[in-house]
C-alpha cells in the first residue's frame, strides 16, 4: 500500500546506495566519541549506539521556526548501515540550511568530513508538478564500528507536525539524549509520553515557554520477533501544538473535529469538477440502476484511468491536486485521487469522505487523546450506500483492490474522517479469517519411474487477492516464477506453465502445469517418499521462547484450504495413511483427511488452517508453539507409496 503524504519523513529510493568516494585525508584532530567509551552495558545486544541526540526547535510563531539537530551515532555493524545516510526534505515550508557530517574511526580520530557542497540532491513529483527536493548523502564506511555525526539546521515556515523526541530504535542503545523547545505559550503546546517516564523542566521567559528534556544510558532493547509495532516498546514523546498556520491558513489541533476542519479548508476552494466534467460522469452513469452500481461505475472508471504518483504536493502533504485538474489530467497521488473520487460521487448524488490513515502499522501511534497529524495515507469513505447501515470504504490509489474493500495495510487502523462536522476518529474495519482465505488444489499424477505431472489452481480472496494481484497478475513468467517460488516455497520443477483468469470481483484465480522428471524426495528400495503437500509454506513456525513478554503478531487473520490429490501408476499403493488430525485453540484451529481410493489408486488430503486472531497474547505464546509445532508436522509428513 502507498504512503504518500507523510510531511517530513520519506521512504528512500534506491539512489541512496549511492556512496560518495573518499576525498583528501582531513588533517589529525583530537579524538571524538572513541567506542572504547560506550559503557559495556550499552554495547549488549546493541547493533548501534546514539551517542548524542539534541534536537534545539524555536518557533518565534507559527509560520516561523528553526531547528538544530545534532545527532551522532555509532554504527556497530552492517545491519544498523541505515544510520550512515543523511536525508532531509526541502519545500516551500521547510528547508535545509547548514549540514556538517563528519566520521570518525574505532579510536575517534576524524577520517573524513562533508558540508553541504558535498550532499546529493533529487526534485520528486515525477516531473508532473513541483514537489520539492531531497537533500542526502551516504557515508561508505571503511570497517565496522564507525562513527557518523551529523549537525544540520533547519528552516520552518510553519510547522504541522512537530518532530518528537524519538530516543532510541530496536537494537540500538541511548548514551546521551536531550530535546528543547521554545515556543509562544499561547500557542498551546502538548506533550504525550510513550514507553518512558521523564518530564521536562519548564522555564518561562515573557511570552515564550522553553521546554528540555534529557536522558541517557539506556540499554538496547531487543525486540521478539512478529511483536507488533516498534512504538509499542520503544521510549518516545510526542509534540504537538494546539495552534499553527501553514501558508497563511490558520489551524487548530486542540481536537480531532478541529484538525480535520483545516484539512478540510484546504480543499473548499478547489473540491468542485467542472460543468462538462460533472455531465460526463453523470452520462457514464446513465444506466446504472442504484446509487452503488453508480459508485461502482465510476470506481471503475477511476482504475481504469487514474494513475497514482506519489507526490508531497501542497501545504504539509495534506493540499491536494484539485479534482477538476486530475479529471483532466489522468493522475493524481492518493489525497488527490481520493478528493477526485468524491467530487465524481457527488456529480451522481452520492456523498463521501476523504479518511486520513495510516499504510501499514504507523512508526509513530495515532493516540485518540493526542489529536496529531501523524497520517501517511488518504482513503474515501461512502456511509450509508443505498440506505445501507454498513459504510463502504474506497483505495483510491490502487488499480487492483475490489470496491468496497481496503487493502490489508490500512484495515484496523485508525482514521480521521473529514466530515462537515469536522474530523472524526474512527477505527477502519479489521480484516478476518473469513474475507482473507487462500484456496488451493493440487493434481498430481505419479509415475512409477519418479516423474510427475502436477496441475495446480490458487484462489485468493482479501489479502491474499491483493498479494497474488500484486506479485503474479500480468507479470512476465519469469517474474511469476521467482514469486510462486519465493512465497509457495513449491519444489524445483523442470517445468513449469501459467494461466491465469481475468481479474473479477471475486477470488483472484491461477493456475500451474508443473513437470518433474524425479518427483519424490528420496526412494528407498520399492519406498516412494514423497510431500503430503506441494504447498508447504502453511504456516511460520516461531521460535521456542519460555520467556517471551510480547504479543505474538500474524499480518492478518486467515483462512488456508489445501486439497492434494495422488493419483497412482497402476503399479503404486500407499505403504499405510496417516490418521486424521484435529487442533484446536482459541486462536485458530486446523483440521486434516486423508481418504484413500483403492478402487482408482487415488489418495487425497485435504486440510483447513483457521487463524481468527491476528494477535496473540503472550502468556498464550506456548499454546502457539504447541499449535505451530503439530501444525508443521502434520504438513511435512512424507507420504510412503510402495512400488509393487
Amino acid at each position: 500500500m502507498y504512503s504518500c503524504m507523510r510531511p517530513f519523513t520519506l521512504l528512500f529510493t534506491p539512489l541512496l546506495l549511492l556512496s560518495h568516494p573518499w576525498g583528501a585525508k582531513a588533517q589529525p584532530a583530537p579524538p571524538q566519541y572513541p567506542v572504547s567509551a560506550i559503557a559495556d552495558s550499552l554495547l549488549e545486544d546493541a547493533n548501534s549506539v546514539v551517542r548524542l541526540s539534541s534536537t534545539e526547535l524555536t518557533v518565534k510563531d507559527p509560520q516561523n521556526a528553526t531547528g538544530h539537530f545534532h545527532k551522532v551515532y555509532t554504527i556497530l555493524n552492517k545491519k544498523a548501515d541505515r544510520y550512515l545516510i543523511f536525508s532531509s526534505y526541502n519545500s516551500s515550508f521547510r528547508q535545509l540550511t547548514d549540514v556538517n557530517i563528519r566520521v570518525y574511526d574505532k579510536q575517534g580520530l576524524q577520517i573524513q568530513k562533508y558540508n553541504k557542497k558535498d550532499m546529493m540532491s533529487t526534485s520528486f513529483g515525477e516531473e508532473l508538478v513541483d514537489d520539492g527536493s531531497l537533500t542526502y548523502f551516504r557515508v561508505s564506511p571503511p570497517s565496522y564500528p564507525v562513527t557518523v555525526e551529523f549537525d544540520y539546521f533547519v528552516k520552518y515556515k510553519g510547522i504541522l507536525v512537530y518532530p518528537g523526541f524519538e530516543m532510541q530504535a530496536a537494537s540500538q542503545a541511548l548514551q546521551k539524549g536531550a530535546y528543547q523547545i521554545t515556543l509562544p505559550a499561547d500557542l498551546g503546546f502538548r506533550y504525550k509520553n510513550i514507553n518512558t517516564p521523564i518530564q521536562p523542566r519548564k522555564n518561562t521567559a515573557g511570552l515564550l515557554t522553553t521546554y528540555k528534556w534529557e536522558a541517557g544510558n539506556l540499554p538496547a532493547i531487543s525486540l521478539e520477533s512478529h511483536s507488533g509495532p516498534d512504538y509499542q516498546y520503544l521510549p518516545m514523546i510526542l509534540m504537538a501544538a494546539d495552534k499553527f498556520s501553514m501558508d497563511d491558513y490558520a489551524g487548530q489541533m486542540d481536537s480531532w473535529s478541529h484538525f480535520g476542519d483545516w484539512v478540510r479548508l484546504l480543499n473548499k476552494k478547489d473540491a468542485a469538477l467542472k460543468p462538462e466534467q460533472i455531465a460526463f460522469y453523470q452520462n457514464l452513469t446513465a444506466s446504472a440502476a442504484s446509487q452503488q452500481q453508480k459508485a461502482r461505475v465510476i470506481y471503475d472508471y477511476l482504475q481504469r484511468n487514474m494513475r497514482y504518483v506519489s507526490i508531497q504536493l501542497g501545504i504539509g502533504g495534506y493540499k491536494p491536486l484539485p479534482a477538476a485538474f486530475v479529471s483532466t489530467k489522468k493522475y493524481g497521488d492518493c489525497k488527490a485521487l481520493s478528493h477526485f473520487m468524491q467530487a465524481a460521487l457527488a456529480s451522481v448524488g452520492i456523498e463521501s469522505f476523504p479518511a486520513l490513515i495510516n499504510a501499514d502499522r504507523p512508526e509513530i501511534p495515532v493516540e485518540p487523546d493526542f489529536p496529531n497529524g501523524y497520517f501517511d495515507h488518504e482513503i474515501l469513505c461512502i456511509p450509508h450506500l443505498d440506505g445501507k447501515s454498513d459504510t463502504t470504504w474506497l483505495e483510491c490509489t490502487s488499480k487492483l483492490i475490489d470496491f468496497g474493500t481496503l487493502g490489508y495495510s490500512t484495515a484496523g487502523n485508525y482514521a480521521l474522517l473529514l466530515t462537515p462536522d469536522g474530523g472524526k476518529l474512527i477505527q477502519a474495519p479489521a480484516t478476518t479469517c473469513q474475507e482473507n482465505i487462500l484456496s488451493i488444489h493440487d493434481t498430481i499424477l505419479l509415475h512409477a519411474d519418479g516423474s510427475a505431472t502436477q496441475k495446480s489452481r490458487y484462489a485468493g480472496q482479501g489479502a491474499y487477492k491483493d498479494m497474488f494481484l500484486y506479485g503474479f497478475y500480468q507479470h512476465a513468467d519469469r517474474d511469476k516464477k521467482d514469486f510462486i517460488t519465493d512465497y509457495l516455497g513449491l519444489k524445483s520443477t523442470d517445468s513449469l506453465q501459467f494461466g491465469e483468469q481475468a481479474r473479477t470481483t471475486g477470488p483472484y484465480t491461477f493456475d500451474m502445469d508443473l513437470k518433474y522428471d524425479n518427483f519424490p524426495d528420496f526412494v528407498s528400495g520399492t519406498k516412494v517418499f514423497v510431500r503430503s503437500r506441494p504447498f508447504s509454506r502453511f504456516i511460520y513456525t516461531p521460535d521456542e521462547d519460555s520467556s517471551r513478554t510480547a504479543d505474538y503478531y500474524f499480518d492478518f487473520p486467515h483462512t488456508i484450504v489445501d486439497t492434494t490429490v495422488y493419483q497412482l501408476d497402476a503399479d503404486m499403493h500407499p505403504e499405510s495413511i496417516p490418521e486424521d488430525r484435529t487442533i484446536s485453540y482459541d486462536f485458530g484451529t486446523y483440521a486434516s483427511q486423508y481418504h484413500y481410493d483403492a478402487d482408482n489408486r487415488k489418495l487425497s488430503i485435504i486440510n483447513q488452517l483457521v487463524i481468527n486472531k491476528d494477535i496473540v497474547k503472550a502468556d498464550k505464546f506456548n499454546d502457539l508453539i504447541d499449535f505451530t509445532g503439530k501444525v508443521a508436522g502434520d504438513v511435512e509428513e512424507k507420504i510412503v507409496f510402495i512400488k509393487d
